[in-house]
């Protein structure tokens, strides 16, 4: 309830990997949505390592621009270098863009159990897209 009382134009996310997919269909879609997909965007799974390639990156820029995105999530358990490449990219060419410094957790729930996690991962991103 409270990520969808987030306007729509600005449920869009993007993360460190693509573990959030589901996330971004299940509560930052709206009902019935068919192109949930055009939600969400991340790095991991174009290169590993943070290796991104100019077209990656570029790819990544074009998404942030064209839903005017703001804050990058990076992930509890993955490498930050990709999302602060990608910041870094956008600062070069004027956007105002910033790495959330609470990660999301995914894979890795630090002690956390599912429904816990979850609510953080809920809290975390409904309270930085609101800004």
């Amino acid at each position: 309830t409270k990520l969808h009382q987030i306007p729509s134009h600005k449920r869009y996310l993007l993360t460190s990997h693509d573990a959030f997919r589901y996330f971004t269909r299940s509560y930052l879609a709206s009902p019935g949505e068919e192109h949930w997909e055009s939600r969400f965007a991340a790095p991991e799974g174009l290169a590993p390592d943070g290796q991104l390639s100019p077209v990656d990156i570029q790819r990544m820029i074009d998404f942030l621009r064209a839903y005017r995105i703001h804050v990058l999530f990076p992930e509890s358990n993955v490498s930050r270098d990709s999302i602060k490449k990608i910041a870094s990219a956008g600062k070069e060419l004027g956007l105002q863009i910033r790495v959330c410094q609470e990660p999301l957790y995914g894979d890795s729930m630090s002690g956390l159990s599912y429904l816990e996690m979850m609510q953080k991962n809920g809290d975390v991103v409904a309270r930085h897209l609101y800004e």
